[in-house]
């Protein structure tokens, strides 16, 4: 369910963006790269997203959250990605590992239309 209070704050950051380069207040789109490890379900958090959206008028926005697997670092000084969460090192089958990405929930790009109607991507 905290993808709802997600979905809210990431419509109050693209919010801001809007104010800040004195756009209309037209999304086009919003891609957002989701780390496994976030504990972020993308399809609750696009349901959300839509239904915020939508409140706020931004009825044809394009939604996209990509996912990101889990890049680590093993003590053997191999660096894989990996969706396999139960997984030890590909090269030496250790699990002394220091996770490098793939728990985070970042927006990647937010577009929207500026107030003569051209696209514009930040």
């Amino acid at each position: 369910m905290h993808e709802y209070s997600l979905a809210k704050e990431i419509a109050n950051i693209v919010q801001e963006k809007i104010q800040s380069v004195e756009a209309s207040n037209a999304l086009s789109g919003i891609t957002i790269k989701a780390g496994i490890l976030s504990g972020v379900f993308p399809d609750s958090l696009s349901f959300y997203l839509e239904m915020i959206f939508q409140d706020m008028g931004w009825t044809n926005a394009k939604i996209s959250i990509e996912s990101v697997p889990a890049k680590y670092a093993c003590q053997c000084g191999y660096i894989y990605v990996t969706e396999q969460l139960l997984s030890g090192c590909p090269l030496c089958n250790r699990f002394e590992r220091h996770l490098i990405e793939g728990d985070q929930c970042i927006i990647e790009t937010i577009e929207f239309y500026a107030k003569n109607s051209h696209k514009l991507k930040q």
